[in-house]
């Protein structure tokens, strides 16, 4: 499948927005400790969301791949396209190392 750099953005504010849950969900879970209530719940609830936010920034990761490789492929199409260059018998005046002599 092709990836575009629209379907990165999307995943990109998936994941701002999951950060932000588990920001938000790690603050819930330091105010019941402080309370002293119980923290099953919310620390189940974090587990929920660090676990889909490792899942979409390991897409993310794939999507990045997959448009960078598809850009390298579009760049050596374009490369194949290119004229090839004969060897030429001597260099370019401004192209000519000297040594000392």
């Amino acid at each position: 499948m092709e990836y575009t750099e629209l379907d990165l953005a999307q995943v990109d504010r998936r994941v701002s927005a999951v950060e932000r849950c588990v920001t938000r969900q790690r603050e819930i879970l330091k105010q019941h400790l402080e309370a002293g209530t119980t923290t099953d719940a919310p620390l189940q609830k974090l587990a929920e969301f660090e676990a889909t936010l490792w899942e979409l920034r390991g897409s993310r990761n794939r999507i990045r791949d997959a448009i960078a490789a598809a850009n390298v492929q579009e760049l050596l199409d374009l490369f194949g396209t290119l004229p090839r260059q004969t060897r030429l018998s001597s260099p370019p005046a401004d192209m000519v190392v000297h040594h000392g002599d």
